[in-house]
C-alpha cells in the first residue's frame, strides 16, 4: 500500500471528524442518495455478470478421498524444521549454480527425505479445496501457498538428483506430481493463487528445460518428456480469478472494522475505527468499487484463452482508479493492486510451454536426420508463434545446438539474452532456451 494513499486515507477521515460522516457522501456528489445509487451499481453489475457474492465464485467441492489440501497443512506445520535444507536447495536450482552448490544441495536431499515421502503422496488426491471461509474479507489467509511453492522446488530438485542418477522414470513421477503441487495453488479463485500457480509450473519447466539438455541425444527420453510437457494441465483462466477479487474487496469493505484490517498501523486512533464502521460510509465505498469493475468487466475478452485481451481493460481501471482523487474512491486505491501486470505472467507461462516443446521437436529431427533444421519447420505449428508478438519464435542454430526464444513480456527482440534470475529488471532480456 502506497505511503501517499494512507496521507489521502487519512486526510479523508481528518475531514470526517470535523465535518460529520456526510462529508464523505457530499464532497463526491453523491449526497443522501447513495443507497439508491448502490442499488443501481449492483443492478448494472449484474446486467455484465460481475460475481458479487461467494457463491458467484468457481470453487468446486472435492471429496475428502480426492483432496490434498490435508497435506499440505501438515507440510506447512513442519517447514521451519528444514529452513537450511531450502536455502540450500533453492541456491543450487539457479540457472549459475556451481559445483559445491549442487553438492551441498544433495547432502541436504536426505535430510529432507520425510518431507519428499509426503509430497509423493499427492500423487493419490487429483484435486483440493481448502475450503476457506470466504466471508472473513481481508482476514482471509492463504499461509499454504508459500509452502506449496518451496514444495515444487524440493521435489524438482529431487527430479534433478535423480535424472542425473540415470532413473528418468522416477524423475518424470516426482515432476509430475510437482506439476499437480503447482495446480493445486492455484485452486482457490484468488489472484495470489494464480501467480503463485504459474510460479510454480515455471519452476517445472525450468527443471524440465535442464532434462532436455541432459537428453539432447535420447531420442526416447525425448519423447517421453514431450508427453510430459503435452499432458501439463491448462493454463489459468485469468477471470476465475479475478472473480475472487471482487467478491474479496466487496467483503473486505463490508467487514473491515478497524485500520488494522487495510493493514494500516494497528495503534490508529479509534474514531477512524469508528467511521471505518459506519454503514453510510461502507455504502460509499462499496458502489464506487462495483462501479469501477463493472466497467472493467464489460470489457474483458470473451475467450479466457485470450490472456493478453485482459491488459487493457485492466491498466485502464487502474489508471482511472490512480487519477480519481475524490473521497469515495480511496478505498479502491487502497485495496485494488496492479493486475495488468499479472496477464504478461500468463504469456511468459505460454511462451515457456511452446518453447519446450518446440525443443524436443527440434531434437528428435536432429536425432533422426543427424542434422538441425535451418528453420522452424511447418510441422510445429502454433507451437512456432510467439505468444507475445503473434511472429514466429526466433531460431538459429549454434554450433551442434541451438538457441531458441520468445521476445517476451516487453515485446523487444533483444537477440536472444536470458532473463537473469537474480535480477528484478522486467526489461532486457527475451523468453530462451539455450541447446548446446
Amino acid at each position: 500500500m502506497a505511503s501517499s494513499r494512507k496521507v489521502g486515507f487519512f486526510g479523508l477521515f481528518a475531514v470526517v471528524a470535523v465535518s460529520g460522516v456526510g462529508t464523505v457522501v457530499l464532497l463526491s456528489g453523491s449526497g443522501l442518495g447513495s443507497t439508491a445509487k448502490l442499488a443501481k451499481s449492483i443492478s448494472a453489475a449484474k446486467k455484465v455478470g460481475l460475481p458479487l457474492e461467494i457463491s458467484d465464485l468457481d470453487i468446486r467441492p472435492v471429496p475428502e478421498e480426492k483432496n490434498a489440501a490435508h497435506i499440505y497443512r501438515l507440510l506447512s506445520s513442519s517447514f521451519s524444521k528444514s529452513q537450511k535444507e531450502h536455502s540450500l536447495i533453492d541456491t543450487a536450482s539457479q540457472r549459475d549454480a556451481g559445483p559445491k552448490d549442487i553438492q551441498a544441495a544433495d547432502r541436504a536431499l536426505p535430510k529432507i527425505s520425510s518431507r519428499i515421502a509426503l509430497l509423493m503422496q499427492v500423487e493419490r488426491y487429483p484435486e483440493c479445496n481448502f475450503n476457506r471461509d470466504w466471508s472473513l474479507g481481508s482476514k482471509l489467509m492463504f499461509p499454504e501457498l508459500g509452502y506449496m511453492k518451496q514444495s515444487v522446488t524440493d521435489l524438482c530438485y529431487q527430479a534433478d538428483y535423480d535424472d542425473r542418477h540415470h532413473d528418468l522414470a522416477t524423475a518424470r513421477r516426482e515432476l509430475a506430481i510437482a506439476s499437480r503441487i503447482a495446480v493445486h495453488a492455484g485452486s482457490d479463485p484468488i489472484l495470489i493463487g494464480m501467480l503463485v500457480e504459474i510460479s510454480a509450473r515455471q519452476i517445472v519447466n525450468r527443471e524440465i528445460t535442464s532434462m532436455i539438455r541432459r537428453h539432447s541425444s535420447d531420442p526416447s527420453g525425448l519423447a517421453r518428456l514431450e508427453t510430459d510437457l503435452q499432458q501439463q494441465a491448462a493454463f489459468p483462466q485469468m477471470r476465475r480469478y479475478l472473480a475472487g477479487e471482487v467478491v474479496e474487496g466487496l467483503r473486505t469493505i463490508q467487514t473491515a472494522s478497524s485500520m488494522r484490517d487495510l493493514s494500516f498501523p494497528s495503534d490508529s486512533p479509534a474514531w477512524q475505527d469508528a467511521i471505518l464502521r459506519s454503514s453510510f460510509v461502507k455504502t460509499v465505498f462499496e458502489g464506487k468499487f462495483i462501479d469501477a469493475w463493472t466497467q472493467t468487466w464489460a470489457k474483458l475478452p470473451s475467450h479466457a484463452e485470450d490472456w493478453d485481451g485482459y491488459s487493457k481493460p485492466l491498466k485502464d481501471m487502474e489508471t482511472a482508479i490512480s487519477a480519481d482523487r475524490s473521497p469515495d474512491n480511496l478505498m479502491n486505491q487502497v485495496l485494488l493492486p496492479v493486475f495488468s501486470e499479472s496477464t504478461n505472467q500468463l504469456g511468459i507461462l505460454l511462451a515457456r510451454h511452446r518453447l519446450l516443446l518446440a525443443s524436443t521437436e527440434l531434437l528428435q529431427i536432429r536425432a533422426r536426420t543427424g542434422n538441425l533444421p535451418k528453420h522452424l519447420p511447418s510441422s510445429l505449428g502454433e507451437l512456432a508463434i510467439d505468444p507475445f508478438d503473434g511472429d514466429r519464435l526466433q531460431y538459429r542454430r549454434k554450433g551442434k545446438g541451438f538457441v531458441l526464444y520468445s521476445v517476451g513480456s516487453d515485446r523487444i527482440d533483444d537477440g536472444g539474452v536470458p532473463r537473469d534470475p537474480r535480477s528484478s529488471r522486467t526489461m532486457g532480456f527475451d523468453e530462451v532456451v539455450v541447446i548446446p
